[in-house]
């Protein structure tokens, strides 16, 4: 029944999409230039960009906290490219929801690499469909080495919420890979996270560390550092994952038989994060992802502390799923991964609080590994358990992790284990 509602309200999202719901003029004939870059030095500068060119920063800037509105909307996304040169865009502010996308850019369909965005601060109250992100409220291009840090705090009636402290929503279009009979996701690599996300919602909330929602995407080397989420309410279904709230591969195969594809998209991430959630609906709530669906999880490390979940519950049955990993996966095998847990209080009966995964279907658990640092915590058990000891020796990681190169064993350690 759940995943039939999810069907629903996926095909709800792809009908809004296609129509022109915010009655802007959609552009017929589109030149992008992505080969010539213009400087970008003053904020003026960067609040006059054209969205379909190109740009760079020059040097840092300040935004100074005044209101800031999101380059690129529904309708006009910011097309061009944008290298940050590693300089640092700082103290951003948004206090109102800008049409649905909020961030940076609001909709962004360019490449960004190799950008700082620190201590950004978006926070209002709506009742409209919210995309939010440090960086974009709405990506489809390839994000890569960008750091975010900062405060996203919503609080929502009546419509979807999709939040992550560097991208709200992050797709591949459908058609783009049927028309091509190529599978090429969209790619969010080696980018750096950390913030906190608070949240009161009526209606369905997608968070992540990195994005709330991603759908066609490929996530690797990617850090989630001294993430902090909090749920005050939620009225409706939430996906909460310390990396993605949720995560979706569609079965291209079954339009485009021709096209391979490679189901490995989430792999090589580290994950440190607490969650704090007082929800009354149906939650999947995972230290990496809160809902997986036909993507194969390999060679992730994550850290949690689960302080509260869900105080209150309606009548009936209320289908919670809580994995060190993942909260819920469907149709793809977990590979390979290490979970670690500090502590948790559940103070009522969730269907399923696993070591691994709290609900898995149509998928197997292989090689990996937890750790508790408690005996009692009332986990079902999955994988292997390791002792702390052994997280702290490069042999635990040489013998299970031979991919892993020591440079990522030494980040594991600094960040999970605090070495």
């Amino acid at each position: 029944m759940k995943k039939l509602s999810l069907l629903i309200l996926f095909l709800s999202i792809i009908l809004l999409t296609g129509c022109n719901f915010l009655g802007e003029e959609e552009e017929t004939t589109v030149n992008v230039d992505v080969s010539n870059y213009i400087g970008i030095s003053t904020v003026e500068d960067l609040k006059s960009m054209d969205i379909n060119k190109s740009y760079e920063l020059e040097n840092d800037i300040d935004l100074n906290f005044e209101e800031w509105t999101p380059i690129g909307t529904y309708q006009r996304p910011f097309r061009g490219n944008f290298r940050g040169n590693d300089y640092t865009i700082s103290n951003l502010k948004i206090t109102q929801n800008y049409d649905g996308y909020n961030g940076l850019f609001g909709n962004l369909e360019g490449n960004v690499e190799n950008l700082n965005i620190v201590n950004f601060d978006i926070n209002f109250t709506t009742d409209f469909l919210a995309n939010v992100g440090g960086l974009a409220g709405f990506s489809s291009g390839k994000i890569t080495n960008v750091f975010v840090s900062g405060n996203i705090d919503i609080d929502s009636s009546n419509s979807n919420l999709y939040l992550g402290l560097l991208v709200g929503n992050a797709q591949t279009k459908l058609d783009d890979l049927v028309i091509a009979k190529e599978f090429k996701p969209n790619i969010l690599s080696d980018n750096n996270a950390s913030g906190t996300i608070i949240v009161s919602a009526e209606d369905i909330i997608y968070i992540g560390g990195l994005v709330g929602k991603a759908y066609n995407v490929k996530l690797n080397n990617n850090i989630i550092n001294d993430l902090a989420v909090t749920v005050n309410k939620a009225d409706s279904s939430s996906f909460i994952g310390g990396l993605i709230g949720h995560n979706f591969l569609y079965d291209v195969k079954t339009i485009e038989a021709s096209l391979s594809v490679n189901k490995n998209l989430v792999y090589q991430n580290i994950v440190k994060a607490e969650f704090v959630i007082n929800n009354k609906e149906d939650l999947s709530l995972g230290g990496l992802i809160g809902y997986n669906q036909n993507v194969i999880l390999k060679t992730n490390f994550v850290t949690t502390d689960i302080e509260k979940v869900a105080e209150d519950r309606f009548d009936g049955v209320l289908a919670s799923y809580i994995g060190l990993l993942v909260g819920e996966n469907w149709v793809a095998d977990i590979d390979n991964n290490l979970t670690i847990n500090t502590n948790i209080i559940a103070n009522f009966e969730a269907n399923n609080i696993s070591t691994i995964s709290g609900k898995l279907f149509e998928s197997e658990i292989l090689n990996s590994f937890y750790y508790l640092s408690e005996d009692d915590l009332g986990f079902d058990i999955q994988g292997d358990s390791v002792i702390y000891a052994d997280l702290l020796t490069d042999q635990f990681y040489s013998d299970n992790f031979s991919d892993i190169d020591n440079e990522f064993i030494s980040l594991i350690k600094s960040i999970l284990l605090d070495e």
